[in-house]
This record gives C-alpha cells, structure tokens and sequence, in this order.
C-alpha cells in the first residue's frame, strides 16, 4: 500500500519538473524622470511647482472633482487638494 501512494507522489514531481517556466513581463509606466505632483497638495503649491496648466477641466460631483492637465501628466483635485496625478502614455 505504502508502494502505490508513494509512486503517483513521484510522478507528480516529475511532471513539475518537466513544466515549461512562462516569464510574464512586468509593464513599466511613462517616464519615471517626471516629477508629479504628491497627494494633499493645493492647487496653488501646484500651480507654484509646476506652472499654469494646459488645460483646466471643470469641477463636477459632490466632492467636486477636477483636474489639470499638463503637457506629461494630469493632476485631480478634491476641492483645493491633490488626490491623485498620472502620467500620460
């Protein structure tokens, strides 16, 4: 008994060792060079660091969310603050 439980074991191990190794590659994001804008931020800090916007898109919800938009990256606003900046592609 012993015999028949330790032999489909080793084969299991050796179809393991047979398995192909698949290699995902991890995506990279834009330019790591570019220096965005960081969480809590206001707009005039904002404005301050990096200039007058491109283009400026309206508040709309409740909170009111809006956003910037510079030439690399665009920043949203929660009010007066910085929730989040993403670079462009």
């Amino acid at each position: 008994m012993a015999a028949s439980i330790t032999l489909p074991t080793i084969n299991y191990v050796q179809d393991v060792k047979a398995a192909d190794e698949v290699i995902i590659p991890v995506m990279e994001q834009g330019d790591h060079s570019v220096t965005l804008p960081h969480n809590s931020q206001t707009k005039d800090e904002v404005r301050e660091q990096f200039g007058e916007p491109q283009k400026q898109v309206a508040a709309v919800g409740n909170p009111p969310i809006s956003r910037w938009e510079y030439e690399k990256f665009t920043v949203f606003f929660e009010n007066d603050l910085v929730l989040h900046a993403v670079l462009k592609k």
